[in-house]
C-alpha cells in the first residue's frame, strides 16, 4: 500500500496524464474532423457502378473496367499533405458516433482521478476505457468507412462498460479492490456518462446494420444479376437490410423496459445495503453493527468508513459520509467493562479517525490525529480496542476535518449498558440522534443560540460557526421521513437524545406529555427532573422518560425557530391509533418548563482525587467581525497554553465566555463535575463531559487526573474548534 506522500504524487501525475492526453486525443480527433471537409467522395463512386451494373444499365465489360480504374486510383499516393483524396467521407452517422465517444471518453477522463484515489486499479481502468473511446472517436473521424468487426468492437466494448456500471449499482463486484463487493454509490456524472453511451449503443448499432447490408450488396453486385428478377432480389435484399424508424424505436423502447426490469429486479431480489431496517414495537431505529464474540470474550465490530448516496426526505438526496453504508453509522451496544474490539477500514478518499466520545479510553484509542495516532488514510484499517466504560449514553464520531465530515453523516450511538442489570427497565427504548445538514435545497435556518447570543452575533457580524444548515434530520432522516416511535399504552419509554449537529441547538418538546430527565451526558441524576422541553447543545446527550398515558398521535419536534420546519419531526404512534390526524403543533417555548443544569441533582460517581488541587482559568474569547479565530486566553491552538497535571490531581477550570457565541466545550478522557454555572453553584454537580457556556457566562468545572496521557480540551462546534479554541491537558511524570 503506497503512503500518502506516494499516494499523492500518483494520483498528481495520473490527473497530469488525463488532462495531457485529453487535450492531445481532443486536437488530433479536431484535425482529424477538419481533415474530413477536405476529403473527396470517390469512395462513393464504386458502390454507385455496382448499383448501375444490378440494374443492367452498364454492361459486363464496362463494369470491370471502372471498376479497376477507381481501385488504381485509389492505390495512387495523396497529392496532399492530408492524406485525404484517398479517405472516404465519413457518414453522418459515423460522425454521430465519433463524437458521443469522445464525449464518453472524456467524462471517465474527468473521473478517473477521483477513482484513482479510491485505488489505482479503479483510476486506471477509467483512464484506459477513456483513451480507448477517445481513439476510437479519433479512427472514426479519420479512418475509412469500416467493416462491421470494426462497429461490432466499438458495440461490444461499450455494452460491456455499461453492464459493468450496472453490476457495480446493484451487486457490487466479488473481486478487485478494497470495495470488492459492495454496491457503489451513484454518482453525479453517471447519468449524462451512461446516457451517452446508450446512444452510442444505438448509433453503433445502426452503422453496424447498415455495414453488413453494404457487403451483401456489393457480393451481389460482383454475382452479375442480369434479369428483372435478379433486379428485384437486390432491392429485396436492400430492403430486407435496411433498419426502419419503427423497429429502430421498438428495439429502443424494449432495451429500456428490459433495463428498468433489471434494475426492477435487482432492487427487489439482489442483496445490497440497507441504511436501516424499520423497528418493531420495542424495538429502537438504529441497525446494529455486524460483531462477533472472541474466545476471550472480546466484541469484535466491523466499521467501514464510505461516501454513499443518501436521502434525507422524498426528493432530498444527497452524498453523505457514513459508517457501513447508513447514516447514522450502527448502533454498538455493550456492556460496561466489556472489552470492545474495533476493526475500522476506511474506504474514504480522504484520511480520517475514530473519536470515542465520554469513553474513558487508552490515550492511544482517542482517535485524535497526529496527537494520539496517525491519521487512517484512504484503503487503510486501524483497530480501536478498550475496555467499555463508564456505562451511559456515549457516541462514536470522526474527529478528522470535522467540518467536511461530522457534518456529512460520520457519526453514531455507543451505548454502554450498565454491568449489572437494571432494577426498573423502561418498557421501550429508542435512540435518537440529532443532526443538521447542508444540501443546499431549503430555506437557511436563523441561529440556535438563544436571544442573545443571536443578537449580539448579528450586531458583530456574520456566524462563523454556522456553515448554513437548510435541514435536520433525526437519525439521518428529515420528516415526513423520519421513523413514528411505535408505543403501547401504559409504557415508560426512554428515548436516548443525542445531538450530532455540528454547531445547532435543538429544544425538543414531545406534544401532550412531559419528560423526565435521568441523564446527563450518560451520567445518572439522583432523582429524575420533570420538565416541558429539553435543550440540548452540540455533542450533548439526555436520557428522558415519558409515560405512554394519552392515546393517539404526538409529534416530538424542535421548539426553535425553523427548526421543526427544517425536518426535526418524529410522531409517537400509539398501537390501535395508527393514522389518526394530529392536533396542530406548538410553536414556541412561552411558559414552559425548561430543563437547565441547575434543575438537577447529580449522581457522584467520580474517583476520589489523590493529589493535589490545580486551578486554571480559561478566557474563550474570538469570531469578532466574523473571524474564524477562536481563542483560550487570547492564544489559538497550537499556540494555548497547556494545562499540565499529574496522576491523582483534582484538576479545576474556571471558563468566562467573552465572546457573542455559545461553546459546549468537551473534555476528551474523563467526565468532569460541573460545579457552576453563571453565578449559580449547584449543591449536587452534574456529572458531564460537555458543558454549554453561553455568551458572557462562567462556568466551573472539575475532574480527577485518572488517565494518563495528552487529552484535549475543546469547543465541540467544528468551526470553533479548526479555529483554535482548543487546549491541551498534558500529564507529567511523577
Amino acid at each position: 500500500m503506497p503512503t500518502g506522500t506516494e499516494l499523492g504524487w500518483l494520483v498528481m501525475l495520473s490527473c497530469l496524464l488525463a488532462v495531457g492526453g485529453g487535450v492531445v486525443l481532443l486536437a488530433w480527433a479536431i484535425a482529424g474532423l477538419a481533415g474530413r471537409a477536405t476529403r473527396g467522395n470517390d469512395a462513393t463512386a464504386l458502390p454507385s457502378l455496382q448499383h448501375r451494373y444490378a440494374r443492367g444499365e452498364i454492361g459486363r465489360e464496362e463494369y470491370q473496367r471502372g471498376r479497376a480504374e477507381l481501385l488504381r486510383s485509389r492505390s495512387d499516393p495523396p497529392s496532399s499533405s492530408l492524406a485525404g483524396s484517398t479517405v472516404s467521407r465519413p457518414h453522418r452517422l459515423e460522425v454521430w458516433a465519433a463524437g458521443l465517444s469522445l464525449a464518453a471518453g472524456l467524462i471517465h477522463l474527468v473521473a478517473a482521478p477521483e477513482h484513482l484515489r479510491e485505488w489505482w486499479g479503479y483510476g486506471y481502468f477509467f483512464l484506459a476505457a477513456a483513451i480507448g473511446q477517445v481513439l476510437y472517436a479519433q479512427l472514426l473521424f479519420r479512418g475509412d468507412r469500416r467493416g462491421p468487426a470494426f462497429y461490432a468492437a466499438g458495440l461490444l466494448g461499450t455494452l460491456g462498460i455499461i453492464a459493468l456500471y450496472v453490476a457495480t449499482r446493484t451487486v457490487g463486484i466479488p473481486v478487485f479492490g478494497p470495495a470488492a463487493g459492495e454496491v457503489e454509490p451513484i454518482g453525479a456524472l453517471d447519468l449524462p456518462s451512461k446516457l451517452v453511451e446508450l446512444a452510442l449503443v444505438v448509433v453503433l448499432a445502426i452503422l453496424l446494420q447498415r455495414s453488413r447490408s453494404a457487403g451483401v450488396r456489393a457480393s451481389e453486385a460482383q454475382s452479375t444479376p442480369s434479369g428483372p428478377s435478379d433486379e428485384r432480389r437486390v432491392d429485396r435484399d436492400q430492403r430486407s437490410y435496411r433498419l426502419s424508424r419503427r423497429a429502430l424505436l421498438l428495439g429502443l423502447a424494449g432495451g429500456a423496459v428490459g433495463l428498468l426490469g433489471f434494475l426492477a429486479i435487482a432492487e427487489r431480489w439482489l442483496p445490497r445495503r440497507s441504511p436501516a431496517r424499520a423497528a418493531e414495537p420495542g424495538e429502537g431505529l438504529l441497525a446494529a453493527s455486524p460483531r462477533a464474540r472472541a474466545a476471550n470474550g472480546t466484541m469484535e465490530i466491523q466499521l467501514t468508513a464510505e461516501e454513499v448516496a443518501w436521502e434525507l426526505a422524498p426528493g432530498k438526496r444527497i452524498k453523505a459520509l457514513s459508517y457501513n453504508g447508513q447514516v447514522p453509522g450502527p448502533e454498538l451496544r455493550v456492556r460496561e467493562g466489556e472489552r470492545l474490539r474495533v476493526v475500522f477500514t476506511n474506504r474514504l478518499s480522504v484520511p480520517t479517525t475514530i473519536h470515542w466520545h465520554g469513553v474513558d479510553v487508552p490515550n492511544p484509542m482517542d482517535g485524535v490525529p497526529d496527537l494520539t495516532q496517525p491519521a487512517v488514510q484512504p484503503g487503510d484499517t486501524f483497530v480501536y480496542e478498550f475496555d467499555a466504560r463508564p456505562a451511559g449514553t456515549r457516541w462514536y464520531h470522526t474527529h478528522f476535518a470535522s467540518t467536511q465530515q461530522l457534518d456529512r453523516g460520520l457519526y453514531a450511538p455507543l451505548i454502554i449498558e450498565p454491568a449489572e442489570p437494571e432494577p426498573n427497565p423502561p418498557d421501550r427504548e429508542y435512540t435518537l440522534v440529532l443532526s443538521a445538514w447542508v444540501t443546499g435545497q431549503g430555506s437557511l435556518l436563523p441561529p440556535s443560540d438563544g436571544m442573545m447570543g443571536g443578537m449580539m452575533g448579528g450586531m458583530m457580524g456574520p456566524r462563523s460557526s454556522d456553515p448554513g444548515y437548510d435541514t435536520l434530520a433525526v437519525n439521518g432522516k428529515a420528516f415526513p421521513a423520519t421513523q413514528p416511535l411505535l408505543v403501547r399504552e401504559g409504557d415508560r419509554v426512554r428515548l436516548r437524545l443525542i445531538n450530532a449537529s455540528g454547531a445547532r441547538t435543538h429544544l425538543i418538546f414531545l406534544e401532550g406529555h412531559r419528560l423526565r430527565v435521568t441523564h446527563t451526558d450518560g451520567n445518572p441524576l439522583q432523582q429524575p427532573v420533570t420538565v416541558d422541553a429539553v435543550p440540548i447543545a452540540p455533542a450533548e446527550r439526555y436520557d428522558v422518560e415519558f409515560t405512554a398515558d394519552r392515546p393517539g398521535v404526538w409529534s416530538l419536534h424542535d421548539l426553535l425557530p425553523g427548526q421543526t420546519e427544517a425536518g426535526l419531526r418524529v410522531q409517537v404512534v400509539y398501537d390501535g391509533h395508527e393514522g389518526q390526524t394530529e392536533a396542530p403543533l406548538r410553536r414556541d417555548a412561552a411558559g414552559l418548563a425548561l430543563w437547565s443544569y441547575a434543575a438537577g441533582r447529580g449522581a457522584d460517581t467520580l474517583p476520589v482525587p489523590a493529589g493535589s488541587t490545580r486551578d486554571y482559568r480559561l478566557t474563550l474569547s474570538g469570531g469578532m467581525m466574523g473571524s474564524d479565530v477562536w481563542t483560550i486566553n487570547g492564544r489559538a491552538y497550537p499556540d494555548t497554553d497547556p494545562l499540565p497535571v499529574r496522576r491523582g490531581d483534582r484538576v479545576r477550570l474556571r471558563l468566562f465566555n467573552m465572546s457573542m457565541e455559545s461553546h459546549p466545550m468537551h473534555l476528551h478522557g474523563h467526565s468532569f463535575r460541573l460545579n457552576a454555572i453563571g453565578v449559580r453553584r449547584l449543591a449536587a454537580p452534574l456529572v458531564k463531559d460537555v458543558v454549554d457556556v453561553q455568551p458572557m457566562e462562567a462556568a466551573e468545572l472539575e475532574f480527577v487526573a485518572d488517565n494518563p496521557g495528552n487529552w484535549l480540551f475543546h469547543c465541540h462546534k467544528p468551526m470553533h474548534m479548526e479555529g483554535g479554541m482548543v487546549a491541551l491537558v498534558r500529564y507529567e511524570s511523577g
